[in-house]
């Protein structure tokens, strides 16, 4: 098309020598290796609904962050919140302490029965649900995302190493945890933290 002219072309293939000669050295002392496509070549090709799904929950989570950072400010200036100054230095401003506070202004007027009081009462734990209310969604989203994204990975190593490999390691780790899963109590905090590695591969088992 005449767009490059001869020293132009001679200097896309020095920037594309440049970029992929390592790789092609590693093939030629080692051999091919699933491992050098990379995992965006992967993606575009074949999972972009799954990336399409993890970009929209990372903005959700961006997003219900910033909500509930202005929820802590708003609730900060409603309740005249002071930061204390100490040795360690200014106390921040977090939805811990803030909530903290709160509920230790919610404390305060739970004795007092006049209408004033019951209302700026109510106020505060509006403020302060609120708050919860964002923190768990916050949550909830963050643990969505990572089961999208331990997804993605476990369906970017189907496509390089085939089925057949991964489901035997799968199920190998699989055998190995129902032994280790045999008398815990899912009631039990310590035992629950036991239990939680093996139900994520019970769950990446399902995507397989």
């Amino acid at each position: 098309m005449g767009v490059l002219d001869e020293f132009k072309t001679a200097g896309v293939f020095v920037n594309w020598w440049q970029t992929i000669r390592y790789d092609l050295k590693t093939v030629i002392s080692t051999g091919w290796h699933h491992t050098l496509i990379p995992d965006s070549y992967l993606i575009a090709e074949y999972f972009r609904l799954e990336a399409d799904e993890i970009e929209a929950l990372e903005a959700k989570i961006s997003e219900a962050q910033r909500e509930l950072s202005e929820a802590v400010e708003f609730a900060a200036e409603t309740a005249n919140f002071e930061a204390d100054d100490s040795e360690e230095g200014e106390e921040k401003l977090t939805a811990t302490t803030i909530k903290k506070f709160l509920k230790d202004l919610i404390d305060d007027l739970a004795e007092a029965d006049s209408a004033s009081a019951v209302k700026e009462r109510e106020n505060y734990k509006k403020l302060n649900d609120d708050i919860t209310t964002l923190e768990n969604s916050i949550k909830t989203q963050k643990a969505a995302l990572k089961l999208k994204q331990d997804e993605l990975e476990l369906k970017l190593k189907l496509k390089r190493i085939g089925g057949d490999e991964v489901k035997a390691e799968t199920q190998e780790l699989i055998s190995q945890n129902a032994t280790a899963m045999e008398g815990l109590n899912p009631d039990k905090k310590e035992d629950k933290k036991k239990l939680t590695p093996s139900l994520k591969i019970k769950q990446r088992w399902n995507v397989v």
